[in-house]
């Protein structure tokens, strides 16, 4: 069985704040399984929302820089952020 790990966070905004930066969406995709992450906005509701699902599998020791090389990707996306400015 995969692990699939996924979540989505709403946030609504205060009146005249608005992403001054948002984060184009991330998809990556490798052997050992898939992340995913967007974030939107609608009617003043900020969404954040991210999958992450690593596939049950044996690899060869060989494979193990591969699989850092996926994770530290993973936990780049996951640092990103949403920068918020109040409009004038």
């Amino acid at each position: 069985m995969n692990f699939l790990d996924t979540d989505t966070v709403s946030y609504r905004l205060p009146a005249g704040f608005a992403p001054g930066f948002q984060p184009d969406p991330v998809h990556l995709a490798s052997k050992f399984g898939r992340y995913e992450a967007s974030v939107s906005m609608n009617n003043g509701i900020l969404t954040y929302h991210r999958l992450m699902e690593m596939q049950r599998a044996t690899h060869p020791a060989t494979a193990y820089p591969e699989f850092v090389e996926f994770c530290r990707k993973i936990a780049k996306a996951d640092r990103v952020q949403v920068v918020l400015v109040k409009k004038e």
